[in-house]
């Protein structure tokens, strides 16, 4: 009879209405770099015509592969039309993203690409953004918000670039949903775009633990427990998500393995948010049995929950609300079924592969 009551942690989203988002400022600090980690090939770097606008404050990051003879020719293209590129021994330890953006910070990076001509600027602020991410407009709009407010990182609304078909339409729904909570919870920051102050970044770099899954909020936590300052804005970008089901469950597989080892794994760091803590560990991962031995137990409970869910995600998350919020229950009970287990295998052949537990460093 008790198994509905998870309901209750999805009310939190309540706290919403109490909590803002800054709003992007009238004005542009053009004090930043934005720092793009591009892969094996050209098509990975999709939002190619909003970079070249800001040409001049781009640093791509990349690995160097002379056999990679496409990608070496898009690199020679991207040079001749003046942007500023890392390339980097590839280092097989850790997993490439987090690796990039490291290793860009490091001042021996910064001093070779000097002595071959190339300058860089020491702005204020940088913008860690993915190649499949495109701001609406300038980010030197949340730079100027930073400095009004006296941040230290920001976080930004995350917007599905397309929501045509029925996985592409319940992703949109559940990032509008994840939005909210950032208004209470502005340290989940996303790896599509996160931006701050580029010393504390730089700190908060040096001691990430290179864990892909769960890199992104791990810079946010590392924040938190750091002391900074950390508040969401409503500057949106919008970034492509997957488009089949396929490619949404080899996603979500990633996700979970995240969240277990941000959650579970770093248990500790979240004491001071017990809400947090109880949904994204307990219910989530520790309960995750007692959930499926209750629903062959008890016939009528999963349906129960479910029923439950449509009314309560419409009413709790009004302001984003939609005329498909109504299959999303069914949608979230997938996920909270039966990815766990794969999430918490994907952490253990990562920690096999790489011999990094994802431990974040303490403050």
């Amino acid at each position: 009879m008790f198994f509905p009551w998870p309901v209750i942690f999805d009310c939190k989203n309540l706290l919403s209405r109490f909590k803002k988002p800054f709003k992007p400022s009238e004005i542009s600090n053009p004090d930043y770099t934005i720092i793009v980690p591009i892969f094996k090939n050209p098509r990975f770097l999709k939002n190619l015509d909003y970079l070249k606008r800001f040409r001049e404050k781009v640093m791509l990051c990349t690995i160097d592969d002379p056999e990679n003879t496409e990608m070496m020719a898009f690199l020679t293209q991207l040079r001749a039309e003046g942007f500023r590129i890392i390339e980097l021994r590839e280092f097989k330890g850790v997993d490439t993203k987090y690796y990039l953006i490291k290793k860009s910070f490091e001042i021996q990076i910064y001093d070779a690409l000097r002595r071959k001509g190339v300058s860089i600027p020491e702005t204020k602020y940088v913008c860690l953004l993915d190649g499949d991410t495109t701001p609406e407009d300038d980010i030197g709009k949340v730079c100027a918000v930073i400095d009004e407010n006296n941040l230290d990182i920001a976080s930004v609304r995350v917007v599905p670039s397309a929501s045509s078909n029925f996985i592409e339409k319940m992703q949109k729904i559940e990032y509008n949903i994840a939005m909210l909570a950032r208004h209470y919870y502005p340290w989940l920051t996303s790896g599509a775009c996160t931006i701050g102050r580029t010393n504390v970044i730089k700190e908060i770099m040096e001691r990430h633990s290179l864990f892909f899954w769960g890199g992104d909020i791990e810079v946010g936590v590392m924040g938190r427990e750091m002391k900074k300052r950390i508040g969401h804005t409503d500057f949106k970008v919008y970034t492509e998500v997957p488009n089949s089901f396929r490619s949404w469950f080899k996603q979500r597989i990633g996700w979970f393995c995240g969240q277990f080892r941000i959650a579970t794994i770093n248990w500790d760091k979240h004491l001071k948010h017990p809400l947090f803590l109880l949904y994204s560990c307990g219910l989530v991962f520790l309960m995750w049995p007692v959930k499926w031995i209750i629903s062959l137990t008890c016939w009528w409970a999963l349906p129960l929950s479910i029923f439950l869910y449509i009314p309560i995600t419409l009413l709790v998350n009004w302001q984003v609300r939609d005329k498909y919020m109504v299959l999303f229950p069914l949608y979230a009970a997938f996920q909270i079924f039966v990815l766990p287990i794969f999430g918490f295998l994907k952490y253990l052949q990562l920690l096999l592969k790489y011999r990094i537990n994802g431990r974040i460093a303490r403050r």
